[in-house]
């Protein structure tokens, strides 16, 4: 911003009060006013925290349905599989080395941290993607 285009936009703000640029709402006198000035603030500020919470969790729906939605494909496709005795021995290993895999996920679900997520999805994607990627190959079974 230009010096003359930051003055123009300090002398609107001083103008019209504006409370968030300047930390006041430019009103002068009363002690109810300033308690309004002061409660404003904070009423944005928790407007803005109930906004997030909602972000949270609809981003967290979001999330846990993606996952949920390539788990439940994954199933699919194994359930497709049939006996073990129709399966190449390739995809028999492939079974095999997807259920170690699953077996060995360690999780601290009581200490709720973020990397327990990060790690089922790591999960899911894997086997989603060994799932998927055999698709063409065992058509026939």
């Amino acid at each position: 911003i230009t010096s003359s285009a930051s003055d123009m936009f300090s002398r609107g703000a001083a103008q019209n009060g504006n409370s968030l640029l300047r930390g006041t709402s430019g009103k002068r006198g009363t002690s109810s006013s300033q308690e309004h000035d002061n409660e404003q603030p904070i009423k944005l500020l928790e407007r803005e925290l109930r906004g997030l919470r909602q972000d949270l969790r609809r981003a967290v729906r979001a999330y846990v349905a993606r996952m949920e939605i390539g788990l439940a494909q994954s199933a699919a496709v194994i359930a497709s599989y049939g006996t073990n005795g129709s399966l190449p021995r390739e995809r028999m290993r492939e079974i095999r080395d997807l259920t170690i895999m699953l077996r060995n996920r360690n999780l601290s679900p009581e200490k709720r941290r973020g990397s327990d997520l990060r790690e089922i999805d790591s999960l899911i994607s894997e086997l989603r993607l060994a799932t998927h990627s055999g698709d063409n190959r065992d058509k026939g079974h």
